[in-house]
């Protein structure tokens, strides 16, 4: 069961697949890939907002991690997007990781120079101030998907301090 991400301990397998599972299990050439390997139903995702005037706030939207409600999450076929793996240490309480120190900076600074990470840019030129909104998603139910587009289903769980991206460095 150990090599299976979503088997169960208290699962019954039939004897046919556990038969199998101890013909490979010696070589270990089926197991967990990923540092996730299992479906995470729901998660912690910092939106990255900036703002000219600390009124009017408009977010960057990063690809390859749940964004808008609205959108599909991708489908990518062995294919781990380097991106979303880093960012993801960021919520489980790496904060003060270069990777996430960097992005800040070229969020303040330069934002046009990371667009390949964005599904879109909102800034014509960069941001004044930044704030971290804080929300936990989960996947939307078959009724919200289906009758409102939703894929999504995410609540503010918290927000930063406003950043003044000119002490930014």
């Amino acid at each position: 069961f150990e090599y299976i991400p979503f088997a169960k301990p208290n699962f019954d397998m039939p004897n046919f697949v556990a038969n199998i599972l101890s013909l490979y299990r010696p070589y270990r050439i089926i197991d967990r890939y990923h540092l996730f390997p299992g479906i995470v139903k729901e998660r912690i995702v910092i939106e990255f907002v900036g703002s000219n005037d600390k009124i009017g706030w408009k977010s960057f939207y990063l690809k390859h991690t749940p964004s808008k409600p609205d959108i599909m999450p991708p489908f990518l076929i062995l294919h781990q997007a380097r991106f979303p793996f880093q960012y993801s240490f960021v919520t489980l309480g790496q904060i003060n990781s270069d990777f996430f120190r960097k992005l800040i900076v070229k969020l303040c600074k330069s934002p046009n120079d990371i667009e390949n990470l964005l599904i879109d840019n909102p800034f014509k030129t960069k941001p004044l101030f930044l704030r971290l909104d804080f929300y936990k998603y989960k996947f939307s139910a078959p009724k919200q998907l289906f009758e409102q587009g939703l894929w999504w289903d995410r609540q503010l769980v918290g927000t930063s301090q406003v950043l003044d991206c000119s002490q930014i460095q």
